[in-house]
Formats: C-alpha cells, sequence, structure tokens
C-alpha cells in the first residue's frame, strides 16, 4: 500500500501469452521484523488462468495451501523447500497443456521436486505471466521462458 501510494511497485506482467513451456525464476524476500503470515515476504508467480505458485517466507515452517511453493490455496508443496530470507532462491516450471482439457504442471522450488505433473482442468491452450507485488519487498532475477512443441506440433513431425 505505502510503495503504491509514492508510486513504487506493481504487479510485473507479460502482454504475451505462451503455449507449453519451461520457466526459470530466482528471486529473494527481505529480512522483515515484526512481520508473520501472508505478510512476511509474500509475493506470487502466475500463469494465468491456472493457480498461482506462492512467493512467501516460509523458510522452517511445516509447508500449509498458502505457504512458498504451494500452488496457492489449492495444493500444498510435496516439501517445505523454502530457503531463508536474503538467498536467491529458484522456481523451475513446466506446464505442459494435453490438448485435452487440462494442463500438466510440475515444479521445483531450490531443486526440489514440490509437484509432479499436477493435472489442472482447463479449456486454455495458453497462459500469461505475471509476478505479483504484495507490498513486500520481493527481488527477481533470471527470468526466463522457453515455449515448448505442443502435442498436436509434436505428433506431426
Amino acid at each position: 500500500g505505502e510503495n503504491r501510494k509514492q508510486g513504487l511497485g506493481g504487479d510485473l506482467s507479460c502482454k504475451q501469452r505462451f503455449g507449453s513451456l519451461r520457466f526459470h525464476m530466482e528471486f529473494r524476500y527481505p529480512v522483515e521484523r515484526g512481520k508473520s503470515g501472508q505478510g512476511y515476504g509474500n509475493s506470487g508467480l502466475f500463469f494465468p488462468p491456472l493457480p498461482e505458485l506462492q512467493i512467501l517466507n516460509s523458510y522452517t515452517t511445516v509447508g500449509y495451501y498458502d505457504e512458498a511453493g504451494s500452488m496457492y490455496r489449492h495444493l500444498p508443496a510435496k516439501v517445505n523447500a523454502a530457503g531463508p530470507p536474503l538467498a536467491w532462491q529458484t522456481y523451475d516450471v513446466t506446464i505442459r497443456f494435453t490438448g485435452n482439457g487440462s494442463a500438466l504442471v510440475t515444479a521445483d522450488l531450490n531443486g526440489h521436486r514440490i509437484h509432479n505433473e499436477v493435472e489442472i482442468q482447463t479449456d486454455a491452450t495458453d497462459v500469461g505471466l505475471m509476478l505479483q507485488d504484495h507490498g513486500n519487498r520481493v527481488s527477481f532475477r533470471n527470468v526466463k521462458i522457453r515455449e515448448l512443441e505442443s502435442p498436436s506440433t509434436a505428433d506431426a513431425s
């Protein structure tokens, strides 16, 4: 809130849409004394219309549906792979559209497989990309995205 009043921050989004893809990103959250829960190093990695992959300082917590690595309020991460504040961390995500009304999502957080081909029902055949500003000073770097062959393209070759 305060950052936005000063003209700072805001969500980062890409106008381009992507089919099946591989994504890599590094991020870090700050030390924020006196904060906890959703107010502590909070951001999100979005591939709309799929569920958010949560970025949150969940270092040493138990790993609930709204903590680091979760598909926010949809599915908790298999393991809590969140690193400590100020450490650069990585998200590696693969999204494959099946051509049958779903997408398969695989995600690694800091080298740990947290979601393995989770099937998300969707009529979409592409996604957007957005990094959320939740009011915490989360930093991003080395954001890379590469589209993959779609099932129909791969079958034709």
